[in-house]
Order: structure tokens, then sequence, then C-alpha cells
């Protein structure tokens, strides 16, 4: 007890000392203090000489509510605006601070109210955030030069005096006379100040101080000038950017600090955009390349970073065929361009190299137009190859491929180059075929040109393989004077009996020659493969002397039988362009084929890297940056650039695939496909979110044949990835064939299963899509594939997905109506009174109403058929016993269904029941069912009555 006493002798003391205190203050806890008694104005006047700092930034915070309750009154005015001055010159930082951020919404009240402000930003507003640019503490110049920027935003300050106040502040802040940190920030605000005063302030005002800043001594002032150099150039033009900024930003590319090479890749695309095509190509190119081989890791990275984005300044929809559309409402939207001539050049390599193949004289001008026209004709009547030389290559195992397709019969000689047998001392004398079998470099040449084999040169044109002309002074004298007959009667189209003739000599020839090369081999240990029987090669000649021209196959270690017989075209002018293309060699036995034009057909294992180094080929954007671009999904570029460059490429690559267009895919294709399979499921979910637009960019046929297998592979990736594909399902299949669009939806039902059941924005999106999807598909197939499913995410079990399954539901059953199918009426409607209308559970009750809400807010029907339908199974739930479904269904009677004219109509059959369910809900034991009950005015027990608590 002693110890209690204490203690409330202990509590009546402090309470003792705490009503002094209130009594010497003056006031209470509850009583009323003198401060609420005064107006916003008086109160401003107490409080702007405080000496508590506190209680003069309460005041500058409350600044804005005091100037507004003082507009009307003229002296009152004039005394708010006199005590924001007064605080404007507060020696507290934080109070200037305080007063800096109202002052922006002070300048748009006084633009509001402009009758009662007319010279007040003049006066007070832009002298003040003048004043502050120059102020010590760091905090009152940022807050000064956001407030400069908004007002300038807004258009409240006129241009003549941001050009006598402002902006020769801004210069002066950056001149070498001042502080480095103001110098510094001088160089950030005036680039963010010239988009907004202009091309004609900037160029005379800020263009020459901003150039000697580029060349600052300082490092970090370069910096700030690298890092918004994009700005000014955007501002002063292309002419000025390439005479005064360009030379620079070369400069400043190439500085010895790698932050200032840095901050120069990170605005590349911004200083791209600044020049013209021709500067981009050949000025910026070279310099970017060499940001991304810098020596600094973090220069590459921001570089790679940097390179699509700085790629994609390159597109022209006249290249591209695809034009990107700039939306009033902010959004971006693709589209093809009608009708554009695209350069044949920038399509094919093939034509590109054709073009390149200028002919030496008059006459093979002339030829070659005759064999382009007579190729032209063949082309457009469908003829097929009437001839085809297959070379089988290997030592030890034999492997058949198409070496040479040729166009026309018959075969141009095949000749034997003369050479000197290095290596043979073992067999005394040989025939010269022998000779030159045994050389190491030996090569049996197969010369061609447009004219037929009437060349003279030395060489055959881009092969660098040297011709049997020129090698036939090395030979014998009747092998030189075979050959220089053969080539004459191929290059003068003579008969073609004759020409076959010489062809079969030549093919026993070769069969001859490869025979004693491979007799060479055997004397030398290695046995080669079995040799023909000589019963086939008899059968061969026989075979070639017929009317009929053959298709020839000739091997390296056997001649193998003349197959595959086909009717001879007179004309040997295309078989002249043809064989332009190939060149047969015969190194050491081993035949090797060289191609020296634009030939369609090529060997297997060469056919892959040509057909590759000719899909490369573009015109659109230099090689070295596409070279660089498709590196970046090289896994040594992970541990030395960044590891997260395989996501920057995946992220760039519409913009990069819009650049080149959809005739250079074949550019990207191997790395869209190594991006699509990456370990990363990053980068496989930036592919994902970004699948709809390359389908948009490359067309429903590429679209077809690369991306529809890539896109199915993601539909059973993670659901990470998957809601990348399921977002934006619709933009993607609606640019499909209808017969490969409609496989997708026997595949809508496994984006009900999801690694994570909590993950419900996943169904969510899916009911979204689904909504989307009903204008892609007949009403037969919504009802069959994304009926089921709506009804499944109708009895989810979040709201917001269930609300928009209500929706999808709606919308099915308006394109139900629309067909007039009584079949497929009739079972969406059994099948919604069945899952719901009859459910055990009163959840499902309540969705059945909700659901009703939904169809006549969507007006999927006509008032009369949902009276039909779906009005008596609503009406049978005024007796449930649950409260929440008859708290919905007075709900959906009040708000729904009694505004409608058909349900007031007493002529309505359904009328006088609508109206028992109305009373019988009102005279409910449930006050909030009573309440939602009399809600409507149409209800013949309306009354006004106090929402339930």
């Amino acid at each position: 007890m002693a110890d209690l006493s204490l203690l409330g002798d202990t509590f009546d003391g402090d309470l003792g000392e705490f009503e002094d205190e209130g009594e010497e203050g003056g006031m209470g806890l509850d009583s009323q203090t003198s401060d609420d008694l005064l107006s916003p104005l008086q109160k401003l006047q107490k409080y702007v000489d405080n000496d508590n700092t506190f209680n003069r930034q309460m005041v500058a915070r409350n600044l804005l509510d005091t100037i507004r309750s003082v507009c009307d009154n003229p002296e009152e005015r004039d005394a708010g605006l006199e005590c924001m001055a007064r605080l404007s010159d507060d020696i507290e930082p934080l109070v200037r601070a305080e007063v800096m951020e109202q002052i922006p919404h002070i300048a748009m009240l006084c633009q509001e109210n402009k009758m009662f402000f007319p010279d007040t930003i003049q006066e007070y507003i832009l002298p003040t955030v003048v004043r502050y640019l120059t102020d010590n503490h760091n905090q009152v110049r940022k807050t000064s030069q956001a407030a400069l920027l908004v007002l300038l935003e807004q258009d409240l300050i006129e241009r003549a005096d941001m050009e006598e106040h402002v902006c020769p502040v801004i210069i002066q802040l950056s001149c070498e006379d001042s502080s480095d940190d103001y110098r510094t920030e001088a160089v950030a605000l005036m680039s963010k100040v010239a988009p907004l005063v202009g091309k004609e302030i900037t160029w005379r005002l800020f263009l020459p101080q901003f150039t000697e800043l580029c060349s600052d001594s300082l490092f970090h002032i370069r910096k700030v000038c690298a890092a918004n150099f994009g700005d000014i150039c955007n501002v002063v033009g292309e002419e000025a950017t390439e005479e005064m900024l360009l030379p620079k930003f070369e400069a400043l590319c190439e500085d010895s600090v790698w932050g200032v090479r840095k901050a120069c890749a990170e605005c590349f695309m911004a200083v791209s955009w600044a020049v013209t095509r021709d500067v981009r190509k050949i000025r910026l190119s070279p310099l970017f390349v060499k940001l991304l081989c810098d020596q600094s890791r973090w220069v590459r990275m921001a570089a790679f970073q940097a390179l699509g984005p700085f790629i994609s300044t390159f597109a022209d929809p006249a290249i591209s065929g695809i034009q990107v559309i700039y939306n009033a409402d902010g959004t971006v939207q693709i589209a093809s361009v009608e009708d554009m001539e695209v350069d044949e050049s920038a399509r094919t390599s093939a034509e590109v190299h054709l073009s390149q193949d200028v002919p030496a004289n008059e006459e093979d001008v002339i030829m070659e137009s005759g064999v382009t026209r007579l190729k032209r004709e063949f082309e457009e009547k469908e003829y097929e190859a009437v001839g085809k030389l297959e070379v089988s290559l290997g030592k030890e195992e034999e492997s058949e491929f198409n070496s040479f397709v040729f166009w026309r019969n018959p075969v141009p000689v095949i000749a034997v180059d003369g050479g000197s047998s290095e290596g043979s001392d073992s067999e005394g004398e040989q025939r010269p075929s022998d000779a030159a079998a045994n050389d190491s470099n030996t090569q049996l040449s197969l010369p061609t040109g447009p004219g037929g084999g009437t060349q003279q040169e030395g060489t055959l044109p881009d092969s660098g393989i040297s011709s049997p002309v020129a090698d036939s002074a090395d030979a014998k004298p009747e092998e030189a004077s075979q050959n220089t007959d053969s080539n004459q009667v191929n290059g003068g189209g003579g008969d073609a009996t004759a020409v076959e003739q010489n062809l079969n000599e030549d093919i026993k020839d070769l069969v001859t020659t490869i025979s004693s090369i491979n007799l060479d081999e055997k004397q030398e240990g290695v046995t080669p493969p079995e040799k023909p029987e000589r019963s086939e090669l008899a059968n061969d000649d026989a075979a070639s002397e017929n009317g009929n021209g053959k298709v020839l196959k000739a091997a390296v270690n056997e001649a193998n039988d003349l197959t595959e017989t086909a009717p001879q075209i007179g004309s040997t002018q295309v078989i002249g362009q043809r064989l332009d293309e190939k060149t047969l060699t015969f190194v050491n036995g081993i035949v090797e084929e060289e191609w020296s034009g634009n030939g369609a057909n090529r060997p297997p294992q060469e056919e892959d890297s040509e057909e590759d180094e000719q899909s490369l080929f573009q015109d659109v954007i230099p090689v070295e940056l596409l070279d660089l671009y498709l590196s970046m999904t090289d896994p040594s570029r992970a541990t030395t650039v960044d590891s997260e460059i395989a996501c920057h490429c995946a992220f760039s690559l519409p913009g990069v695939a819009l650049t080149l267009g959809r005739h250079n895919w074949k550019c990207l294709k191997l790395v869209y496909d190594t991006l699509a399979s990456d370990m990363q499921w990053k980068v496989r979910r930036t592919l994902a979110f970004s699948i709809h637009e390359m389908a948009l960019i490359l067309g429903d046929e590429i679209t077809t044949l690369d991306l529809v297998p890539i896109f199915n592979g993601f539909l059973r990736d993670l659901d990470e990835v998957r809601i990348g594909v399921l977002k934006h399902f619709a933009d993607f299949t609606k640019l499909l064939k209808p017969e490969l669009r409609r496989q997708y939806l026997t595949r809508m039902t496994d984006f009900l299963t999801t690694d994570n059941q909590r993950n419900w924005r996943f169904r969510l999106e899916l009911a979204e899509q689904l909504v989307l999807l009903c204008d892609l598909f007949d009403p037969s197939d919504v009802c069959e594939h994304l009926f089921p499913i709506a009804l499944t995410l109708a009895g989810d079990r979040v709201a917001d997905v269930r609300f928009t399954a209500y929706k999808l539901l709606g919308v099915i059953f308006k394109k139900v109506n629309v067909t007039n199918n009584a079949t497929l009426q009739r079972g969406f409607v059994n099948d919604i009174i069945t899952k719901f209308a009859h459910s055990p559970r009163w959840f499902g009750r309540q969705t059945y109403v909700h659901l009703c809400q939904k169809l006549l807010d969507e007006q999927s029907m006509d008032p009369e058929m949902f009276a039909q339908h779906f009005l008596p199974s609503l009406l049978e739930l005024t007796d449930d016993s649950i409260p929440n479904v008859k708290i919905t269904l007075s709900k959906t009677l009040t708000q729904y269904v009694l505004p409608i004219e058909y349900f007031r109509c007493r002529d309505n059959a359904y009328h006088e029941q609508l109206m028992q369910a109305l009373q019988q809900l009102q005279n409910d034991e449930d006050r909030d069912v009573r309440y939602f009950a009399s809600l409507s005015p149409y209800a013949a027990g309306y009354t006004e009555l106090e929402p339930p608590v």
C-alpha cells in the first residue's frame, strides 16, 4: 500500500506540473489556440519574421493557399506578395527551397487569374527564380532549376524575358570564372532549356558557349556536354550539327576519359537523328564501331546497349516497306507501305552480284541481254532443269551430293590442265594426263562463260583459276588442238549431235584420267575404292549415242553409268550463262568446285556458308554494325561486355528488323532463333512480349515459317515467358491465316494451367484476350472452344477475373445472336442456367445474378430475349436463403432491369412477376436487402432510405 500511495503522489505531482505549465502558457490541451482564429494572410504576416525556422517553413509551405485566398482583395493581395518576397530572402536554405517549390504553382495561379495578377510573374516570380539560380545552397539551386523548366513548359515566361534575364545568367554561370559546380549545373540546364526556347535563341546564345565547353579542360564538364549532346543537336538542326557540333562530338568519342566516351555512346541515337543519312553512314558508323571495340568495358557495355537504337535510325520506309505511325494519343502503330517500289539491289544479293558482272565488249553485252531474255522466258514458262552433273566426293567413304545443275544440254568440254609433276619419279615415261594427275596442285577445270567457251583470257572470270586455253602451251600440241576445237564447237553453237559426241569423248578422257589417278595412289600405298565394271561404262557410252541427252554422273574414284534422259534444247546461250557460275577442279584426285558467280545451286557442304554470306548482304545499314549486332548472342560477349547483353539484343530486335525490312529477314533469323532458345528466361520473355510486333513487321509468310514455331515453343515455356505471349495473343493470331489461326483454339485451355495457381493476373489476362479473340473466329468455334473457358473463369476465386469473364460471356452471346442460330443460343442459355442459376453453392447463384447484370449492360440481347431465357431463373432467387445472393439480386432488378422501358410496361408478361419479386425483397428480413430493393423510383415501395451501416 505504501508503494501505491507513493506512486499516486508521483502522478499527482506530475499532473500538477503539467497544469501549471498549461496555465502559464495560457492554453490547455483542448483549448482553441489564437492561430486558429487568424486568417491565412494574418498567419503569414505573423510568422514571416518569426525566430523559429519551422514556423517560417510552414507558412512558406502554405503560401499558395494564402495567395489564393486574397485574390479578390487588392490590398491583401499586395501584402501577400510582399510577404512572399520577404520569405524568398530568408537566411535559412530550407525556407528558400520551400518557397521555390511553391513558385510554379503560384505562377500558374497568377496565369489563370491574370486580371488580378497582371505583372506578378515579371515583377515577383521571375526575379526570384533567376536569383535562386546563383544561390549558395545546392538544394535551392536544384529547386530553382526545376521551377524554371516548369515555367517554360507552361509558357509562363515570355521569350523576350527569357532572352534578356535568364539566358545571360546561364551563360555567365558556365564561364571559366565560375565554380565547377555552377558550371556543371549550367551546362545541364542549358541543354534542358534549349528545346524550350527554340532554335533561334539556342543557335545565337547557347551554341557558341556549348561548343567551347565541349573542349573544356575539366572532364566532368565534357561529360555533361556529351550526355546532353543529342538535345542540342535536335534543336539546332542538321546543318549546324554537321558543321559545328559533329567535330566536337567526334573528339568527345575519342576522349581520354572513359566516362566521357560512355556518355557519348548513351546519346548516340539522339545525335544520329540530327544528321543526314549519308553523314550517319559515313561518319557516325565508324565512330560507333570504335566505341563498340573500346578498351573500357563500361564503354562497350553502353555502346552495345545503344547499338540497336542506333541501327534503328537507318530505317527508311522506302527500303523496309514498313512505316511507323505516331498517333496523337502517344501510341505507336506499325503499318505496311502500300505500292512501295523497293530497290531490287537491297532485296537479294544475287541480283547485286549479277549487276556487278559487266561484260567486256559490245558482243558480250548483246549476248548477255539475249541470255537474260531467254532465261526470263524459260522461268515464265516454268521449264524444269534438263540435266544434272553430280560429283561424288570422298576417299574412304562415299557421300553423293548435287554439285551442279545446268539449264541446257550440252555441257562444255572438261579439259585437263597441264602441269609438271614434282613428286612422280617411279614410273618413267607417263602420258601428259598422268603427269598432270600426279601433280599436287593439278586441276581439272570446267571453263565457261557467257559465250559458251569463247573466252581467250588466261583466267576465268571471278574464279582465279587458269583456263585451258592459257595452259594449253604446257600440254601436247594434239591436246591443245583438241581443246581448241572443243571450245569452238561449244561456243559456236553447232550441231547438237556433234557437240554431244565431243562431250562423250571428254567424259571418257575424264574416266581415264581418274583411273590413272587412282592407279598412282595405289602405287603409293593408298587403297583406292573399287573401280566400275567395264560393261557399265560400255553401256553408258552406248546410251549416250542416242538422240536424247543424258544426265551425267562423274566421280573422282569411279564413273558410274549415265542415267536420266532429257530432251535436247538447241540454244547454248543459257548454258553458257549458267555454267559461268561454276568451275570444276581436281586436286590430288579429289574433286573441288569453285563458284564464280550467282549460281542458284550449291553443294550441300558449301550451301550453308554461301547462303549465309549472301543472306547477310544488305545495304540498309553498315555491315560492321550488323556484324557486331549479330555477335551480341555470342557467349563470350556475356563475359567480356555485359551479362545482360542478350537481353539488350532481344529488346532492340524489333527496331533492327523494322530497319532492315522483311526482305532482309535472313540476316536476323539465326540471331532470333538463338535468342528464342536462350537459357535465360528474361531473354525469352523479352522476345515473347514483342513477337506480335515482329509478325507485323515480317508479314504473314515469314511469320508462318519462322515465328510460329517459336511462338509455339513460348506457349510451353515458363509462366514468366507465357505471359508475354498471352498478353498479345490476339494481336499475333490475327496476323495469321484463318486455317492456321484456328489451330490455336484447342491450345487456349493450356493457359488455365499455371505454375502458380495464385497468379490470378495470368487468368485475368486470359479473359481479356478471349474477349478480343471472339472477333477472329466463327460463332460455332467460339462456342465450342472459348465458351467453356469463359465458364471456368466466371467461377474464379478472384473478383477481377470473374467480372472480366462476365464481360466475355456477354460478348460471346452477342456474337451468337448475330447468327440467329437457335441451337447455339439454346446451348449457351442451358449451360449458364445449369452451371450457375441452379448451382448448389451460393457463390454460383450470385455469379448468375452478376452475369445477368453484364448481359444487360453489354446489350448482348434484346430485353424480350432476356425476359424469355434468363428472367425466370433470376426471379427464382428471391427465395434464396443467402442474403448476399438477394442483395445482388436487388441491385440487379432496381439498377439494371427496371430502368429498361420494356420491363416497366404493364403489357409485359413478366411485369407482374417482377413487381411481386421486388415487393418480396422490400419486405425481406435483412436490412441490406430491403435497402437495395427500394432504390429504384420505378419500384412500388420506393422510399429514400439511408444506406445501411
